[in-house]
């Protein structure tokens, strides 16, 4: 996913949540996740990542954090 993307996704409406995951781990960064009205999802699913190593999750974050940014996948952060 590129910054664009997430952009895009949150003018279009879709724009559901994003989690922030730091277990000290090559997973670590920030996933983002869109509305989907699939019954056999959650109501969202995920959509794309930025990861902390290139940088990218701290300015992704940015553009998210008013929204409320959950930490880790069920509370795993």
């Amino acid at each position: 996913m590129t910054l664009e993307q997430l952009k895009s996704l949150q003018d279009s409406g879709k724009f559901h949540h994003a989690t922030y995951r730091e277990l000290g781990t090559i997973w670590e960064g920030l996933y983002i996740y869109e509305t989907d009205d699939d019954p056999k999802w959650v109501g969202y699913r995920l959509v794309g990542s930025f990861n902390k190593v290139d940088g990218l999750a701290d300015v992704a974050y940015e553009l998210v954090r008013a929204s409320g940014v959950s930490l880790g996948a069920f509370g795993r952060g």
